[in-house]
């Protein structure tokens, strides 16, 4: 199993902006296989759901695809990235910046936001899964039900949060594991939308 290429959905991305300023509609599928030379229909599907999921892509009632327009304006702001965080039991937190990334503001807004990669399987049915890219605002507080980063004393998770008047719940959206009850922790920021990585056979 390999991920979808970074350079790949980059310049799909490029080739269907071209592609409609040029000839004023969206490329086929079958354009985007031949400009790319994938082997079947369904790579290029993963790479299209790819770009959605990332906010890039927008999809007509009719199936046609376009570049969203709130990224007309290329209006970013730069994000880091700080590194993994368990969604699974807790490990040390990793605070160091990696890198940094543009994400258009008209999606994602001016919010103090970093960006950890999930590690693990135990908010799967949350829609998160291991090697996602959450995208977090940084804050020191959460209302119930939401999913947090969490330290707890120096190891960080991601679990959604349930408080008590006697405790802290740490729950994982996985039935096969236990909450983590805990009497206090450190909520470093709230997930506000993560980027799922599609792998390509």
């Amino acid at each position: 199993m390999k991920r979808l290429d970074e350079n790949t959905l980059t310049n799909i991305l490029t080739y269907i902006s071209s592609h409609q300023k040029e000839k004023g509609l969206s490329p086929s599928y079958r354009n985007i296989q031949s400009f790319i030379k994938a082997t079947s229909l369904s790579i290029v599907h993963r790479y299209i759901n790819e770009l959605k999921t990332r906010g890039l892509l927008a999809q007509e009632e009719t199936g046609s695809i376009y570049i969203d327009p709130r990224l007309a304006s290329k209006k970013t702001i730069s994000v880091p990235m700080l590194g993994v965080v368990p969604c699974g039991s807790p490990i040390l937190a990793i605070e160091n910046i990696e890198a940094s990334y543009p994400l258009p503001s008209e999606i994602f807004g001016a919010s103090d936001l970093f960006m950890l990669v999930a590690k693990g399987d135990s908010m799967i049915n949350a829609g998160i899964k291991n090697g996602d890219i959450l995208v977090i605002k940084k804050q020191s507080f959460a209302s119930p039900e939401d999913i947090v980063v969490a330290l707890i004393g120096e190891e960080a998770t991601v679990k959604r949060y349930r408080p008590t008047p006697s405790q802290i719940i740490l729950h994982p959206e996985n039935p096969n594991l236990e909450d983590i009850v805990v009497k206090e922790c450190q909520i470093i920021g709230k997930v506000v939308s993560y980027i799922h990585r599609f792998a390509m056979t």
